[in-house]
């Protein structure tokens, strides 16, 4: 999943299966109620949120200090990247990035700055 916005902002989550990676993605329009994978994840907002009471600064890392349901909201459509402590499946990315490569899912380009 790849956003990207007039004003610049863009994130992109990765490949079709994240799970070797990780990380969730959790997409926001308005208020969003999940339970974080465990206390000592990464929550990382494409923009501004707020995590109950405490301000979530855009792409600056938040980490997670409840192990409940937590509530996030966010004035406009938002992205949250979750990040866990695990160790990557490097072997499953790279397989799965290859094959959409090949699957013209993926298209390597040059970046060429004006």
């Amino acid at each position: 999943m790849t956003s990207l916005e007039e004003k610049g902002n863009c994130v992109c989550s990765g490949f079709e299966n994240r799970a070797a990676l990780h990380r969730k993605i959790h997409v926001i329009d308005g208020s969003l109620s999940f339970t974080p994978s465990k206390v000592g994840t990464v929550l990382v907002p494409l923009k501004d949120a707020w995590y109950h009471n405490s301000k979530m600064y855009q792409h600056f890392p938040f980490i997670v200090t409840e192990p409940d349901t937590i509530n996030i909201t966010s004035v406009e459509p938002n992205v949250i990247v979750e990040f866990t402590d695990a160790e990557p499946n490097v072997s499953e990315f790279l397989t799965s990035w290859l094959d959409q490569v090949e699957r013209g899912l993926i298209e390597i380009v040059d970046r060429v700055y004006e």
